[in-house]
C-alpha cells in the first residue's frame, strides 16, 4: 500500500498501481520480483534476482544494491526480502547466501547485519521488519526453514526466537513464516504457509486472523498467503500464492485493532 493506500502489486511482469477509483497504471514493465516495500515516500523497492531497485515517484529506477551475483558485500545472491528504515537504510534478507545485509544512503557495500556463517545462524530468512517506533530499532526475521520469527535487538547479533516451534504449542516444523509486520503497540502479524495470524507481546499468546479453508465449503478461503498489508482504516490485502490473487478484508469496528 502507498500513503494514499493505493494498492501497488508486482505480477505478469510488471509493477502495477491500482487506484481506489479503480484506475491502474503500469509503473514498470519486465519484472519478476520476489520482494517489494514502499517507503514513507512512496518509493517503491524491488528487486530481479540479486538486484534491488528503486522506483521513485517520477519514475526514475536507480540500482540500490547488487550489481552482480555473489557473497561479497557489494554482492547479493537472491533477495527475499526488504525494508527501509526512516534514515533510508536499506535491509535485505539475503536469502541463498543466509544473511541479513544493510546499505546505508548511496553505499556500495553493504554490512552484515546476522547470518552469513553457512546457515549456522539462519536458514532460508524471508520477510523482515524493523520496528522504528520508539527508536526501537529491533530487527525481525522470518527465519523460515527453522520455523521461527526472530528478534534482534538494536545493533545486536544476538537473538530471540519470539515465535515458532519452541515456543508455543500450535507450531512445528510445518511451520513456514513468509512475512512480518509490526504495529505501533508491539503486536507481531505474521503470514505463514497456512495462515496468518498476530502475536501479542504482553499475554504472549496467538489470535488467528486467518486459517486455510477448504475451497469447496469457504468463499473466502486462503491456501498459502505470502504477504499482507493494511490500509490507513486496517483493512487487510492478502497475497494468496496458490490462488494468484489478492483478497481484501474489511476492518470490524466491533473488534479490537
Amino acid at each position: 500500500m502507498d500513503s494514499h493506500d493505493n494498492l501497488i502489486v508486482a505480477s505478469d511482469l510488471s509493477i502495477r498501481k491500482y487506484f481506489l477509483n479503480g484506475t491502474i497504471q503500469t509503473l514498470a514493465y519486465g519484472i519478476v520480483a520476489d520482494a517489494m516495500f514502499i517507503n514513507r515516500f512512496d518509493n517503491i523497492y524491488y528487486n530481479t534476482d540479486y538486484t534491488l531497485y528503486k522506483l521513485d515517484q517520477n519514475g526514475n529506477i536507480i540500482i540500490v544494491a547488487g550489481l552482480t551475483p555473489g557473497f561479497d558485500l557489494d554482492q547479493l545472491s537472491d533477495v527475499s526480502g526488504i525494508y527501509v528504515d526512516k534514515q533510508g537504510t536499506t535491509y535485505i534478507s539475503d536469502k541463498d547466501n543466509q544473511r541479513i545485509v544493510k546499505y546505508l544512503i548511496n553505499a556500495i557495500n553493504g554490512t552484515i547485519v546476522v547470518g552469513g556463517d553457512d546457515g549456522k545462524q539462519l536458514d532460508n530468512p524471508l520477510g523482515i521488519f524493523v520496528d522504528e517506533n520508539d527508536n526501537r530499532n529491533h530487527l525481525y526475521v522470518c527465519d523460515t526453514n527453522n520455523h521461527v520469527i526472530l528478534r534482534f535487538m538494536s545493533n545486536s547479533t544476538e537473538s530471540i526466537s519470539i515465535i515458532g516451534k519452541n515456543n508455543h504449542s500450535m507450531f512445528d516444523d510445518s511451520f513456514f513464516p513468509h512475512n512480518v509486520f509490526v504495529d505501533s503497540n508491539g503486536v507481531v502479524y505474521v503470514a505463514h504457509k497456512r495462515g496468518l495470524f498476530k502475536w501479542l507481546p504482553i499475554q504472549k499468546s496467538i489470535q488467528i486472523i486467518l486459517e486455510w479453508k477448504r475451497p469447496e465449503f469457504f468463499d473466502d478461503w486462503i491456501e498459502h498467503p505470502i504477504s499482507f498489508a493494511f490500509d490507513s482504516n486496517w483493512n487487510l490485502y492478502v497475497t494468496d500464492r496458490e490462488n494468484g490473487s489478492i483478497k481484501k478484508f474489511l476492518f470490524d469496528n466491533n473488534s479490537c485493532k
